[in-house]
């Protein structure tokens, strides 16, 4: 009597609060309301939904399985396709049981459902759906989805509005607001705008240490080098070095990354770059404060650029573990309004780049080496540039190019400014005291609000 009394009790249970089934089917179909989607389940669990409606037969959206059983995260195998249900990239997804009936949730941070599809055999015609209603307010969601759907209750990550729909758009512009780590890897791709939200601090070592979170999902990768990938695809790449992962962007165009206000982010591996560009074209890294937690020697700095166009503004790079800037094969870089500052082997390094400028920046209390360096570049200029306050025993610069002073303040030791011969100036000033008690500051750098 006893034992069936607690079996009675927990199929209960399991009715009321739903038992998590083990995996989606090869082949299964699952019904939203609104639209029909067939699974495809590759070797390793993934699975891609393509779904149908009466009028459109586009919608596609992936699943990355997870670790747990009936655990999945939201994928899509174009960072720039429309994402057909509520949610965003990463949110996690159950495969829960109730009763006869099996659910897919897509969940947000607060674990409150925003989208439900439900198990089924019938075909499209079956199920005859509705196409002016909205989804929420078919038979497979109860009152309290509804009102979550219409209502703008809960936390979702990647829209301004946080209403759960994904990224808004501003001026036609697919715009992202991100809190964290892993929300900023999900939102990285071409042709949008990511902010970090005001007063967000974003340690991005916190998922690029994570192996599982880059391998198996479209457009992200782990690996040793980011330069042996040659295709044209984009990809966010975990890119390994010798005390950690550094985040390296391939292939991005028309990227912009922005603060909100006091936002900054940063990595823990010395030897790492924060930022890495390889084969950008027109991306944009703004109101920010970028630098490491630990400064470091012989490898790493804080932003690095190879073979991609990129403008910095109103930025505050520091505490790197070699460079605040390594400029490699760039074209049209800007640095605007920016400092560079406490980096550990010099200031900037350039190797073949061509039409760079550096408008209205600050370079300050940097050691050891040669502090500014460029090899095989054309077309350097600094314009309202001051450096001061770095190491006075260091070379400030060295080109084998020509390159342009204008309106600049060097406070620098007339012996150690390096090779200049070849330097254009035009109205720039030279103080031979770094530490001049003239210099005060004029504002360059991150605004609290942008």
């Amino acid at each position: 009597m006893m034992k069936t009394l607690l079996l009675t009790t927990i199929l209960c249970l399991c009715a009321i609060c739903g038992v998590q089934a083990q995996t989606v089917k090869n082949g299964t179909r699952w019904w939203d309301g609104k639209a029909l989607y067939t699974a495809t389940v590759d070797k390793d669990g993934d699975v891609t939904m393509k779904g149908i409606t009466q009028v459109d037969g586009n919608k596609k959206f992936c699943l990355a399985k997870g670790d747990a059983a009936g655990l999945y995260y939201l994928t899509k195998d174009n960072p720039d396709a429309e994402m057909p249900v509520n949610g965003t990239m990463g949110s996690k997804v159950m495969l829960v049981t109730e009763g006869s009936n099996t659910f897919l949730r897509v969940l947000n941070r607060k674990r409150e459902v925003t989208h439900q599809l439900t198990l089924t055999t019938k075909t499209l015609a079956e199920l005859n759906p509705i196409d002016e209603r909205d989804f929420s307010s078919g038979p497979e969601y109860n009152q309290d989805l509804k009102e979550l759907v219409e209502g703008e209750g809960g936390y979702f990550a990647g829209g301004l509005a946080d209403d759960g729909r994904g990224p808004d758009e501003i001026d036609g512009v697919e715009t992202w607001t991100v809190n964290s780590a892993r929300e900023f890897i999900n939102a990285l791709g071409s042709n949008r705008t990511i902010i970090l939200a005001e007063d967000a601090n974003i340690n991005l070592s916190d998922i690029l240490e994570i192996e599982a979170a880059f391998k198996g999902y479209p457009n992200r990768m782990w690996c040793v080098q980011s330069s042996d990938y040659t295709g044209p695809k984009p990809l966010v790449i975990s890119e390994s070095e010798s005390d950690g992962q550094q985040l390296a962007l391939v292939n991005m165009e028309n990227l912009v990354i922005k603060g909100a206000g006091n936002s900054s982010i940063e990595v823990n591996p010395r030897y790492a770059f924060c930022l890495k560009f390889v084969n950008c074209s027109h991306c944009v890294v703004e109101n920010l404060t970028i630098g490491h937690t630990i400064g470091g020697f012989c490898s790493g700095g804080v932003i690095g650029v190879e073979q991609s166009s990129l403008t910095v503004k109103d930025c505050d790079l520091y505490g790197c573990g070699t460079y605040g800037l390594d400029l490699r094969d760039t074209y049209n870089f800007k640095l605007i309004n920016s400092n560079i500052h406490d980096c550990t082997y010099g200031i900037i390094q350039m190797r073949n780049c061509t039409m760079t400028s550096f408008e209205r920046c600050d370079f300050f209390s940097n050691r050891e080496y040669g502090l500014i360096e460029g090899w095989a570049n054309n077309g350097v200029k600094f314009d309202d540039c001051r450096f001061f306050a770095n190491w006075a025993d260091s070379k400030l610069f060295y080109f084998d190019t020509p390159f342009a002073l204008i309106n600049c303040k060097v406070y620098h030791p007339k012996e150690n400014l390096g090779r200049m011969a070849e330097c254009i100036n035009k109205g720039t000033e030279f103080f031979d005291n770094p530490l001049d008690k003239s210099i005060t500051s004029r504002g360059v750098g991150p605004d609290q609000k942008k």
